[in-house]
């Protein structure tokens, strides 16, 4: 006659220290990897302000250039107070709005050069070094508030 023998199981149904360390390695790594993913993303959206705000400043100025045969000059034309100062002729004619300011720093100024109306050069500072447009060197002599401006454009007459 046979008994029926029941064998008892001596482990516990829990995770065991190795395998609670394994899971928290895998997610820490994840979650290092997505902040840095986000930490890109929000670089190349700021750098995509600052290119769209040249682009707006540089079509005011094309207009303004249209209008007066002249760009101007840089101490009539401080694009580093954006939130009060809008860009207008002396004849009243508003041309932007607001100068836009770069989207992390309000404080860094984009900067305006003017080549004796006759031309202008306007200069950023990219904070992604990965961008195709990002300058390594900077533009000699130019501060963008934070170091060497990084990207440029300028008047059809010059280049950055």
């Amino acid at each position: 006659m046979e008994k029926n023998v029941k064998i008892k199981n001596n482990y516990n149904k829990a995770f065991t220290l190795i395998e609670l360390l394994v899971a928290i390695a895998i997610l820490g790594i994840l979650a290092a990897s997505l902040l840095a993913s986000y930490t890109m993303t929000q670089k190349r959206a700021k750098d995509t302000q600052r290119k769209h705000d040249l682009k707006q400043i540089q079509e005011a100025l094309e207009l303004y250039y249209q209008d007066n045969n002249e760009y101007p000059e840089e101490a009539g034309f401080d694009i580093s107070t954006g939130t009060e100062n809008s860009f207008t002729s002396a004849e009243g004619v508003v041309y932007l709005r607001q100068i836009p300011q770069d989207p992390q720093y309000p404080s860094r100024n984009y900067q305006y050069v003017s080549g004796a109306g006759q031309q202008y050069k306007l200069y950023a500072s990219l904070e992604n070094n990965e961008d195709d447009a990002y300058r390594a060197e900077g533009y000699l002599g130019t501060d963008c508030g934070v170091g060497v401006c990084t990207y440029g454009v300028s008047s059809p007459n010059t280049t950055p």
